[in-house]
């Protein structure tokens, strides 16, 4: 009997040792409206439950924030809705941070690397107000910032979805807290994009089409003077499978330079685009400097060879040695060679789909010597010879034309030709063009003036 005392005697001091203090903040004198409600250790030291009540009006002694203390340390924290609903609950033991719509579906979900010693448990210590990294669009300004938290916080994984339940993004983090891969879906959960960090200041972006990769962007991450100044420049798009062959409207940029193996879409006209329905062919070429230089070999839509040949120059194309053209049906477009300088080798020819030659040139010292055109039977239709080599800047030919195997036009044809220089490139006709009729007399005169070729005299 007298040890049963003793022991209850002991517990009774324990409890007047170590008291545990419930402290409560009212909105009001009468006491009857809490605004925030916690438990104080004898440490002094948060303990167990510290709610945080809504002060509106209609919303009194509804709970706003739950949290649970463990010696001063945050172990866990519950938002609520107006409603009551839940709206966001963290754990600091299992790493859980979870965030929730008003109807109570989930809206994202995290997971922290757990690393901060709780008591005999591990977890980690919330700050009272935490970034949270909600990407809204695929692909936003400040997609790929650093994220910075109180107490050091880093995120490990974090995932949004959407209001109807499906995933919209799964983002996972690096070890320093930066995004290293995020994975975007639209409403139905079909993969959408990708973002993938390459280094601190770059990542790429791919889009997809039918679980597919149909697009991949290369950004620069430029960074302002705050730390939310962040904005992206696109540096390039890259590899992109289409056909089984590789395309792409935009280059690769190094050092503020496009070197190596660039991609490219043009339309019938040999501009740059990159809208479908404009795409004619597709090319890959070696870049130099941003400049085109080196093989270079293009596609159509379908895949099939379009031509191919050692690119010098870009806009107007100029090749350096052998180089073809093809159709899509794979028979032979055109066909000729150059010098180092881009000039004419040889013979130029062009050919009708049927294989018959539409044009045929021969060059020799840097100077087309003549050159013939051809319908698709095979008749010629017109043919001009070197008349003077030398004359003002350009050549001049002694040209002829033929309508059913007739002499139709006949004249001085002026040609100024430098492959590099297209804008300067001029041709036509030049002193007199006579017309002849059916029995070869000359029915019409036409004057043009000497040192503008295709300008007729008034």
């Amino acid at each position: 009997m007298k040890k049963t005392i003793q022991v209850l005697l002991l517990i009774c001091l324990t409890k007047a040792v170590f008291p545990q203090l419930t402290k409560t903040i009212y909105t009001d004198n009468s006491k009857q409206f809490k605004a925030e409600e916690y438990t104080l250790n004898n440490n002094g030291l948060l303990n167990g439950q510290y709610k945080i009540f809504w002060t509106e009006v209609g919303l009194l002694n509804k709970i706003k924030f739950l949290l649970n203390f463990s010696n001063g340390y945050l172990i866990e924290e519950t938002g609520f809705f107006k409603s009551g609903i839940k709206s966001f609950y963290k754990n600091a033991k299992t790493g859980i941070w979870n965030s929730y719509y008003e109807d109570g579906k989930i809206y994202y979900s995290a997971t922290l690397p757990i690393s901060k010693s709780i008591g005999t448990s591990t977890g980690y210590l919330f700050p009272n107000s935490i970034d949270v990294p909600h990407l809204p669009e695929e692909l936003k300004k400040d997609a790929l910032h650093q994220h910075t938290y109180s107490n050091n916080i880093l995120i490990k994984e974090i995932k949004f979805y959407y209001s109807n339940g499906k995933l919209y993004e799964h983002s996972k983090y690096d070890e320093n807290g930066i995004i290293k891969l995020s994975s975007f879906y639209d409403e139905n959960g079909i993969l959408t994009g990708k973002r993938i960090r390459l280094d601190t200041n770059h990542f790429i972006y791919q889009s997809f089409n039918n679980q597919k990769i149909s697009l991949t962007t290369k950004y620069k991450i430029i960074r302002g003077s705050q730390s939310n100044d962040i904005t992206l420049e696109e540096i390039g798009r890259l590899l992109l499978k289409k056909n089984n062959i590789d395309t792409i409207s935009y280059f690769p940029i190094l050092n503020d330079k496009i070197n190596g193996i660039a991609y490219a879409s043009y339309d019938r006209d040999g501009n740059l685009t990159d809208i479908e329905d404009s795409i004619f062919y597709y090319r890959k070429c070696l870049m130099e400097n941003s400049k085109m230089f080196g093989m270079s070999h293009d596609y159509y839509k379908s895949g099939k060879i379009q031509g191919e040949g050692f690119l010098i120059n870009e806009k107007p194309e100029v090749y350096r040695g052998k180089y073809k053209g093809f159709y899509e049906s794979g028979k032979l477009n055109w066909e000729g060679e150059n010098d180092n300088d881009g000039f004419g080798i040889g013979k130029y020819l062009i050919y009708y789909e049927n294989g018959k030659v539409s044009y045929e040139a021969e060059y020799e010292n840097k100077i087309r010597k003549f050159f013939k055109e051809y319908d698709e039977n095979g008749k010629l239709t017109s043919e001009a010879k070197l008349k003077n080599p030398s004359y003002f800047k350009g050549w001049l030919y002694d040209y002829v034309s033929y309508k059913d195997n007739t002499k139709e036009k006949e004249g001085e044809y002026y040609i100024v030709e430098n492959p590099k220089d297209a804008i300067n490139n001029e041709e036509g006709f030049v002193n007199e063009l006579k017309y002849f009729d059916e029995k070869g007399k000359i029915i019409k005169t036409e004057i043009y003036l000497k040192d503008s070729p295709n300008t007729l005299k008034e």
